[in-house]
């Protein structure tokens, strides 16, 4: 008869179907459009602001203006004049490089405005603790999209939120590898969170993902 045996192991969860939404490009916390807890129709979440893109933005355009007159003028004088046929190639490769590195900037920008993927509500991601060296723009803390984080920096990959509905969770176990094999789909899993000490939660295992 085979002993009893159970697996502890910590969790994270969160709401079930509900899509995720991360900071893709950093930036400070310019803009909030949105409350945690409540729903909405596909819109604007947050808004944020980069100093760099803005000023490699400005830049850009500028070197674009200057290779544009520059191209059409060597091309007005490519035919009369030797020297501008020969250049003429080189200053429309530059021109070429400087407006893809334009569109990849002007994409930066837009995706500093950060918006809802569908509609549903706005469910708030785990809470955090602020940290930040003295050299270092102040850091945000608990939930991102807090109006106490206005002008806080938030890096690339921070989950702003959900969207979708909280009725129902999921939970993304960690088990050791050494007790992987104590695990299968449809087994009974008992869930205890910090936040209600006293009760229980049940669910079974729908998937064992194993590493490679």
């Amino acid at each position: 008869v085979p002993l009893p045996y159970h697996v502890e192991s910590p969790f994270v969860a969160g709401p079930r179907d509900a899509a995720a939404v991360y900071v893709e490009v950093p930036g400070q916390l310019d803009e909030v459009h949105v409350e945690y807890g409540a729903c909405y129709k596909p819109g604007r979440i947050a808004t944020l602001r980069n100093v760099d893109v803005e000023i490699a933005l400005a830049r850009l355009e500028g070197q674009r203006e200057l290779l544009l007159s520059r191209v059409d003028d060597l091309r007005r004088r490519q035919f009369t004049d030797p020297a501008a046929a020969m250049e003429v190639a080189q200053a429309e490769e530059s021109l070429r490089a400087v407006e893809t590195q334009l569109a990849q900037r002007r994409r930066d920008q837009q995706r500093l405005t950060i918006k809802m993927p569908a509609v549903g509500e706005i469910i708030p991601p785990p809470r955090r603790d602020a940290s930040h060296a003295e050299d270092e723009l102040p850091s945000w803390r608990d939930r991102p999209l807090d109006e106490r984080n206005l002008g806080a920096s938030l890096e690339a990959g921070v989950l702003l939120c959900y969207v979708g509905y909280d009725d129902k969770l999921e939970a993304v176990i960690d088990i050791d590898q050494s007790e992987i094999d104590f695990v299968a789909s449809d087994q009974r899993v008992e869930f205890k969170f910090d936040a209600l000490p006293s009760e229980t939660f049940t669910s079974e295992v729908e998937q064992v993902a194993q590493l490679q």
